[in-house]
């Protein structure tokens, strides 16, 4: 994915989401910003609460590869915690910044991390998700929610590897995969904690063509841009 498709760095509006009330300044509009990363509410959201994406406006693969924006970083992530009232879950499938094998576990090949309410052990659910699946993964005590201050993770970037990272804030502990041959299940971290947050399976095809499932992501947009946006 280079950076003329990328839908991060040329948004598109989507007509399903202005005929539910979600229009195209919001859709695109950040809810916040810093000078290198912006957040926008996530186009299928797995909370009723908030969901969210923080990105970057250059086009990177791997937050992890970019430790000098952990200052931008960590202020979104406190405003975040301050405005939602919620402890967050903090979770990044960082693809190799130069591979010749698309990763599936990363949809959009540009970085972004999902943020998400600390009100599941999702540290424990990933784990044992990735535990069923044979994918090795280590648990560590983490006083920073940024994954530009992991050095483990910082690491696994430097050798040019994918890689799953989770981090709950709540809890203090950071879960990462690396994902060296880039082959770990398409929306792995999405479709478990849909389950843990809403109780359903999420399939992000349906948005093309289930109206109930573009009525129902709408909704969630616009409880995301509310509980997120400045007071």
């Amino acid at each position: 994915m280079t950076r003329e498709n990328c839908p991060f760095c040329i948004p598109t509006s989507h007509d399903w989401l202005t005929k539910w009330g979600v229009s195209a300044d919001k859709e695109n509009a950040p809810i916040l910003s810093t000078e290198r990363l912006k957040v926008i509410p996530d186009l299928m959201p797995v909370s009723d609460e908030f969901h969210v994406l923080i990105t970057s406006l250059d086009h990177r693969h791997a937050f992890a590869s970019s430790p000098e924006l952990d200052t931008e970083l960590s202020l979104i992530l406190s405003i975040l915690e301050a405005r939602t009232g919620r402890p967050l879950i903090i979770a990044e499938h960082g693809g190799a910044e130069e591979s010749s094998v698309a990763s599936k576990v990363q949809s959009i090949h540009h970085r972004h991390l999902h943020i998400l309410p600390g009100t599941v052990d999702a540290t424990k659910i990933i784990g044992g998700v990735l535990k069923n699946e044979g994918i090795d993964y280590s648990l560590g005590v983490a006083n920073t929610p940024s994954p530009l201050t992991n050095t483990s993770l910082i690491q696994v970037s430097q050798n040019n590897e994918g890689y799953l990272y989770l981090h709950d804030h709540s809890r203090n502990i950071s879960l990462l995969a690396p994902d060296k041959d880039n082959e770990f299940p398409s929306q792995i971290t999405q479709r478990h904690l849909a389950i843990a947050y809403l109780g359903e399976f999420h399939n992000w095809k349906e948005l093309l063509t289930s109206t109930q499932s573009q009525q129902i992501a709408a909704k969630r947009i616009i409880s995301t841009i509310e509980r997120c946006q400045e007071k």
